[in-house]
């Protein structure tokens, strides 16, 4: 099966879909599966090398809009390779140019929506949100409509879906199988390669948040909860890379305070420093308004690490289901309740999760059988 991946960017700044896209591309190898993707990226781009599959990148991108004049000859090039084709992501010109090329060839494609059409971006960006309609009619409804299915992580975030944008009719919704490849176990060298990153924390426990530092996933709001907490007994990290700005008021609101150098800040983590990071952690936090899926949620479930997440992250209910860790609201005190509910939480129960999210992680969110339920959707899009 060869399979034509079209997106934005391989950027690993990019966050969770792009990790997915990786975990997905080195699992389904091992099935004889191979990738290709066709991005906006630079050539030059020095992440290139990187990707676990081929990338024939047509940037650098002209506009915020991501439009390259080589994308379509390159998409119609590569079209006549592959089984299969799909859109990972919504609003750029990636989508435009790959509907056209399918049709062109009369080939059917499918579309990731990766969590861009829950209504949570209406309410918090509503001028986006009318330049947005204005495109859903011009082309991006045309698109999720002419697809042979439109693809969605979870039953929550195809729920959500629905309530964004009009029209939303003749849209074919699948839900498919995610998650994350297997770590394997912990090793010192993972241990050591984390610890080299953050060399002011020594052996202190900490809790841990991995993702872009971005105000939809509430890191601000997880930083004042923990220097609001009265004696906390774990330091907190956030690895990840963000805007600038956000990155600015953390360190404002840590400046001269007592427990300034219990909160890390070592930027994007990667390789064996990010499982070293999982492993080690006590816990890992996604206190997110809006999260489709969560893939560092799922790699921390892979390491045995219990999650504390809020309920706007879309996997929430198995989470709990399982007994795999904690939820509650996306507001400062839910924030703020699950970092106390960690800390009155016994060592023994702590144990228990840790026993729990390991299993979670194995019966729901494993990469190896998720792939085998995608293969199953990409021989449909065979011509």
């Amino acid at each position: 099966m060869k399979v034509l991946a079209v997106l934005d960017s391989t950027d690993p700044r990019s966050g969770g879909p792009l990790q997915g896209l990786r975990s997905r591309a080195e699992a389904m190898a091992s099935m004889g599966g191979q990738f290709c993707a066709v991005t906006t990226d630079d050539p030059a781009s020095r992440w290139l090398g990187e990707m676990p599959f081929r990338v024939v990148a047509t940037g650098p991108a002209r506009s915020r809009f991501g439009y390259t004049p080589s994308m379509v000859d390159q998409l119609r090039r590569e079209i006549q390779l592959a089984d299969a084709v799909v859109i990972h992501g919504l609003w750029q010109y990636h989508g435009v140019a790959a509907r056209k090329v399918c049709r062109e060839a009369g080939r059917r494609y499918a579309v990731f929506a990766h969590g861009m059409l829950d209504p949570w971006f209406r309410r918090r960006y509503p001028l986006k949100h009318l330049k947005k309609q204005v495109f859903w009619w011009a082309e991006q409804h045309a698109i999720l409509r002419d697809a042979h299915a439109v693809l969605f992580t979870s039953e929550e975030e195809r729920r959500l879906a629905r309530g964004s944008f009009w029209p939303y009719t003749g849209i074919n919704e699948r839900v498919v199988a995610y998650g994350a490849r297997d770590p394997g176990p912990s090793s010192q060298s993972h241990r050591d390669a984390f610890l080299d990153l953050v060399p002011h924390m020594g052996e202190r426990p900490y809790i841990l948040f991995l993702g872009r530092l971005h105000e939809k996933k509430g890191p601000e709001e997880l930083v004042l909860a923990y220097l609001q907490m009265a004696e906390p007994i774990f330091d907190l990290v956030l690895a990840g890379p963000g805007d600038p700005g956000l990155i600015g008021r953390i360190e404002r609101l840590l400046s001269g305070h007592a427990r300034q150098r219990r909160v890390h800040l070592p930027g994007l983590v990667q390789g064996p420093a990010k499982w070293g990071a999982f492993f080690g952690a006590q816990a890992f936090i996604l206190p997110s308004h809006q999260e489709n899926f969560g893939i560092a949620v799922a790699e921390a479930l892979a390491c045995g690490t219990p999650v504390l997440i809020s309920d706007k992250v879309n996997i929430w209910r198995e989470i709990i289901g399982d007994a795999a860790g904690f939820a509650a609201p996306d507001t400062p005190a839910g924030t703020a309740d699950l970092l106390d509910r960690w800390s009155r939480t016994s060592d023994s129960d702590r144990a228990a999760m840790r026993i729990a999210a390991r299993k979670c992680f194995l019966s729901r969110f494993e990469v190896d059988q998720s792939s085998r339920d995608y293969l199953s959707l990409l021989e449909e899009l065979k011509p």
